[in-house]
């Protein structure tokens, strides 16, 4: 607003630009650009959501919890375990939108949540980080009991709902192999846990080395326009951060401070970084 502009430009206070942050990180418009921006990664382009259930449910599950300020772990653990119907379920359109497929979710997941893109790894081992076909496969194992409530569908027809089987199992493509659920790593858990809950419980540790810096990254590329790891999901050997020490102290800053996604946005606002001009000298 002009008005407003006006204002902070003519202000003298020393704090006007920390108290302008504050009040921007609490009006609903913040919530609602947020809440877009995250649909644009979570969700899959060019899918006809509405036939998967409707994208306003999402929206709207997304745009709550922002604007509730929930930490973001606590928000990446409730999408990661939900089920039902995707029009009365916001976070269930996630999994109905990638089709219900363990390998669509595994690609999605890791990209989102992890900066990592291991579906290079899903017909061979991936070609330049060090991720193998069957670390691809044990993660995609994750989200292999999951089923539209009314049985298999025809191909081409999306589910609207689904429910968690207590059995299901992933093959590596062009084999009869099957691949136990193992997370990124050498961990493999037992077939008889709720895995979506153990793999959520994993992504959203403090002691995952890959979830808070792949955030903060996500966050500093949403304003700086970015990365410190740039693209923002490509974390790996080949692909070093810019600023390895920044990258790693604001990780430590969001998880000591609980996750906590608008301060850590005021915090990037308020820095001289943020506040240089983008005009080339």
């Amino acid at each position: 607003r002009v008005s407003e502009t006006r204002e902070f430009l003519s202000s003298d206070r020393p704090d006007k630009r920390e108290r302008l942050i504050a009040d921007l990180v609490q009006r609903p418009g913040y919530a609602t650009r947020m809440a877009n921006a995250w649909r644009e990664f979570l969700l899959p382009v060019g899918t006809d959501l509405e036939s998967n259930g409707g994208i306003a449910g999402f929206e709207t599950w997304l745009r709550e919890r922002i604007a509730l300020n929930r930490p973001y772990d606590q928000l990446v653990s409730e999408l990661l375990q939900a089920e039902g119907d995707a029009t009365q379920s916001g976070p269930a359109l996630f999994f109905t939108a990638w089709e219900l497929k363990p390998e669509k979710l595994a690609a999605s997941t890791s990209r989102a949540f992890l900066g990592m893109q291991v579906q290079c790894a899903e017909c061979h081992d991936h070609p330049f980080d060090r991720w193998r076909q069957k670390d691809f496969w044990g993660y995609a194992a994750f989200f292999a009991r999951l089923q539209p409530t009314n049985g298999m569908l025809p191909p081409g027809i999306p589910a609207q709902s689904f429910v968690e089987r207590t059995s299901g199992q992933v093959k590596i493509p062009e084999t009869e192999q099957v691949v136990l659920p193992k997370l990124l790593g050498d961990t493999q858990v037992s077939t008889q846990s709720n895995l979506r809950a153990e793999l959520a419980a994993w992504i959203v540790n403090e002691e995952n080395p890959f979830f808070a810096r792949a955030t903060v990254n996500r966050l500093w590329a949403q304003l700086f326009g970015r990365g410190i790891v740039h693209p923002p999901d490509d974390f790996g050997d080949h692909n070093p951060p810019s600023h390895p020490e920044l990258l790693n102290e604001l990780a430590t800053y969001f998880r000591e401070t609980d996750y906590d996604v608008r301060n850590l946005m005021a915090t990037l606002a308020g820095t001289r970084a943020y506040q240089l001009s983008s005009q080339p000298s």
